[in-house]
Order: C-alpha cells, then sequence, then structure tokens
C-alpha cells in the first residue's frame, strides 16, 4: 500500500485515499439498491477494481482544477449531484446522480464499463444484468422509492425487439419562467390520478414519457415528463435547508422543542407573515419568492412534474418540515444572482 504522495514505482501498488474515496462511492451508490430475481447476483472483484481505478483517475484530473476542493476539501471527490450543483468529474459528459449510480452499480456488478450516456437514462443492460430506477414502476415523493435502484438479470425488451437502455424522451417545450402552473395545479387539492408510462423506439435505445392527470377529467390537462428528468429533481432539490424547526419535529417525541429559527426581517414583512401558513409569492432584492403548499402527495407530485422544465433563471427547493425563514435564507446565503425566480415547494406532512 501507498499514499497518494508516495512513488515507489510499484505497478500493483494502491492509493489509500482512493481506497477510502471508492469505499464512500460504493457506500453511496449501493444504498437503497434491491437485486431482484436471483440469489447468486453478486458484485465482482474486477468490478470493485475497476470502480477504484476511476476513482483514481478522477483525482489525479480534478489535480488540474483545485477551486473545488479549496471549497469543500476532499469530500468533494466523493459527491455524485446534479448538473445544477455537480462537481463530480463524471458529470461533465452530461450524466446526472441517477445517471451515475446506474453506471456505478452496472460496473460493479459485470466489472465491465459501462455505456457512455449523453442522455437522461433510467436504465442500462449490459451483459445479461440490467440496472433501472423505481421512477420506471412508481413516480412517487417519498426519497426512499424515489431513489431506489433495482437490479437484475436478463435484459431491455419491447415487443420481442432488445435495448442497451432506457432514456428520456424529449420533449420540445417552452421553458417555464415562473410556477404559475404549479400553481394552479396546487389548488386542485386531494384528487387523485393515474401515472402511465408512454414508449417509443428509437434506433439505439427505448424512449420514454410520463403522463400524469387526473382520473376524471376535468378542467386539468394531463403533465407530461421525462421520468429521468422527473427522479432528479425530487431527489436533488430536497434537504438542502438547514432548519432547527425540522430537527425539532424529528427529534420532539423525546427531547421536545428547544430551540426557534430566527425570524428573516428582508422584504415585505406582511407578505412574508401571509406565506409562512399558505401560498403567495413576495420579493427580496431582485429574487420573487413563490411558495407554494399542498392538501396531496399527488397534487404535489402534479406540480412539480410542470416544474420539470424550468428556465436557467428559476430553481426549486423542496421543503416538508422546514420554516419558510430558513428556506429564504438559504437561497439569500447561496449568493446566485443568476437564479431570480425561487419556488419553495411545501410537502403535505402527511
Amino acid at each position: 500500500m501507498r499514499t497518494c504522495g508516495s512513488s515507489d514505482g510499484e505497478e500493483d501498488s494502491y492509493c489509500l485515499v482512493a481506497i477510502s474515496e471508492t469505499i464512500i462511492v460504493l457506500g453511496r451508490a449501493l444504498a437503497n439498491v434491491s437485486v431482484l430475481g436471483a440469489e447468486g447476483l453478486f458484485p465482482k472483484r474486477s468490478g470493485f477494481e475497476l470502480t477504484y481505478e476511476k476513482q483514481a483517475n478522477l483525482r489525479h484530473l480534478a489535480e488540474l482544477n483545485e477551486e473545488g476542493s479549496l471549497i469543500m476539501g476532499q469530500i468533494k471527490y466523493c459527491l455524485d449531484v446534479d448538473r445544477d450543483l455537480s462537481l463530480n468529474g463524471r458529470a461533465d459528459a452530461g450524466e446526472e446522480a441517477g445517471e451515475v449510480r446506474l453506471q456505478i452499480l452496472l460496473e460493479l456488478f459485470t466489472g465491465r464499463d459501462a455505456p457512455a450516456i449523453a442522455t437522461r437514462t433510467t436504465a442500462i443492460c449490459l451483459n445479461g444484468i440490467c440496472v433501472f430506477q423505481q421512477v420506471l414502476v412508481e413516480p412517487s415523493l417519498d426519497r426512499a422509492v424515489i431513489g431506489r435502484t433495482h437490479i437484475l438479470p436478463g435484459r431491455i425488451q419491447y415487443k420481442k425487439k432488445s435495448y442497451d437502455r432506457v432514456e428520456d424522451r424529449t420533449l420540445l417545450l417552452d421553458s417555464e419562467q415562473d410556477f404559475l402552473k404549479s400553481a394552479e395545479i396546487a389548488k386542485y387539492g386531494p384528487k387523485l390520478g393515474n401515472s402511465t408510462l408512454i414508449i417509443k423506439e428509437s434506433s439505439a435505445a427505448l424512449q420514454c414519457l410520463l403522463e400524469l392527470g387526473p382520473s376524471t377529467g376535468g378542467a386539468m390537462h394531463s403533465i407530461l415528463v421525462a421520468p429521468g428528468r422527473l427522479a432528479t429533481l425530487l431527489s436533488s432539490r430536497r434537504g438542502l435547508i438547514h432548519c432547527q424547526a425540522a430537527v425539532n419535529s424529528w427529534r420532539h417525541s423525546t427531547l421536545g422543542t428547544s430551540k426557534k429559527c430566527k425570524r428573516i426581517e428582508l422584504g415585505n414583512q406582511n407578505e412574508v407573515k401571509q406565506a409562512r401558513t399558505q401560498p403567495a409569492s413576495f420579493a427580496i432584492g431582485d429574487k420573487t419568492f413563490d411558495v407554494l403548499r399542498f392538501s396531496s402527495q399527488y397534487s404535489a407530485l402534479l406540480s412539480l412534474a410542470s416544474a420539470a422544465y424550468l428556465d436557467p433563471s428559476c430553481v426549486v427547493y423542496i421543503a416538508k418540515d422546514e420554516c419558510l425563514d430558513c428556506c429564504v435564507r438559504a437561497v439569500v446565503e447561496a449568493n446566485r444572482p443568476e437564479k431570480k425566480r425561487v419556488g419553495i415547494f411545501f410537502m403535505p406532512k402527511c
């Protein structure tokens, strides 16, 4: 064994730091994974070695740009977040966090390089093993459900044809400039609907869309959204707010609430006060905040699906037990001047 700084000329030596990072990367990739249909399906030693080699190469290439390391430290090399926050070298090719995870898992269980991904992908097949995201089976607001990944032996087949991946179908839509559509959907309340997976064949892959909408028709139309895009939004835009109220809610059964969040003193205080308990909009500086609250899981899912194709000047934060003051404070302190429109989606408590 050797550390990254040594050079003893041994070809089979390993970097202890890269090994530690590989363990973290694999631990995160294997979290919430289910292996289906085969008791003898296990990771391969060659898969572990391949993951280590890629992690070591990632550190070597990243030495050319030390800015991220100065800001975040060594943990930078273990991250695999979405494009909007990405610091991981894998994302330079266009992958999202979910796609990077699919690649790591497929390489781990096959011991071979996974195919390169240029578009959002929700399922990959290689060497008789398939890896796919739960969003293809059940779109859900539950973090444990939407973040689940399945591994099983077999092939991707549709109408007796085999494919090596399932990817998002491109929708030619104008980017949403605000959250008016999402707010309109939120008014429909607890009306339930169905989800349908729409499949289209292409020369290289299966292309999919999710159709979400009310089960009884009415004034609201169905929403079309790419499953990979929706999964990325639901999994990456929550957990970004540090809030004492949320901590107190989690610990209330044993410790009670001992601390309160500090109220913000920015913007129109009457508008902010209204937004603490009901849907509202208000401005702070050059940013407009749209606060949406939901009475049902499905209306929240539909509303978020409508916000999956936003203009780059818009950003979504998903909250539940967090208070509005901490959400607004986090946005202001993030200091991202390019984000002019901020949507804070409060999920239902049930």
